[in-house]
C-alpha cells in the first residue's frame, strides 16, 4: 500500500498544482523501494501499514515530504531529458533538478533526525558526510 497518493505528492512538492493523473503508480512505487524503504526499514513500513494512526507525525510531516520530492525529482528527471517541451538549457535543466535534489537532501535529513529521536532501537547512520553543515562527496 503507498504511503502517499499523486494528489498529495502534487500539493506537497509542486507549487503549481501538477494533474495527479500525470504522477504515474511507478513513481510511486520506486520512490518508496528506492528512497523510503532503505531509510525507515520495511519493519517500521510494516508497523505503520498495520496501525497507521500510531505513526501519523511520523508518515505526515516527515515521509510524505520527502517521498514526494523523490517523485518530483524522478518526474522532472524523466520530463526534462525526454521531451522538448521546454525550451530550456541544459544548465537551466541540471539546476532545476539540482533544486530539488536539495530540496529531497533536507527531508531526508529531517526524516534520519526524527527516526534517530523516536526510534533508538533502529538508528539511522548517515553515509553522507558534512563539514559545517554542508555535504561533501
Amino acid at each position: 500500500m503507498p504511503l502517499i497518493t499523486p494528489t498529495e505528492v502534487s500539493t506537497i512538492a509542486f507549487v503549481n498544482a501538477l494533474d495527479p493523473a500525470l504522477i504515474l503508480p511507478a513513481f510511486i512505487t520506486t520512490a518508496e523501494t528506492k528512497y523510503i524503504v532503505p531509510l525507515v526499514t520495511q519493519v517500521l513500513i510494516t508497523k505503520i501499514t498495520e496501525t497507521p494512526s500510531e505513526y501519523s507525525t511520523l508518515v505526515e510531516n516527515y515521509i510524505k515530504p520527502y517521498e514526494a520530492f523523490c517523485i518530483k525529482y524522478m518526474f522532472y528527471n524523466q520530463l526534462l531529458t525526454e521531451t522538448d517541451t521546454f525550451p530550456t538549457s541544459d544548465e537551466q535543466r541540471k539546476a532545476a533538478l539540482q533544486e530539488v535534489l536539495s530540496i529531497m537532501e533536507v527531508n531526508r535529513d529531517l526524516l534520519a533526525q526524527y527516526l534517530n529521536e523516536n526510534f533508538p532501537d533502529s538508528p539511522v547512520i548517515s553515509s553522507t558526510k558534512k563539514i559545517a553543515g554542508f555535504r561533501i562527496g
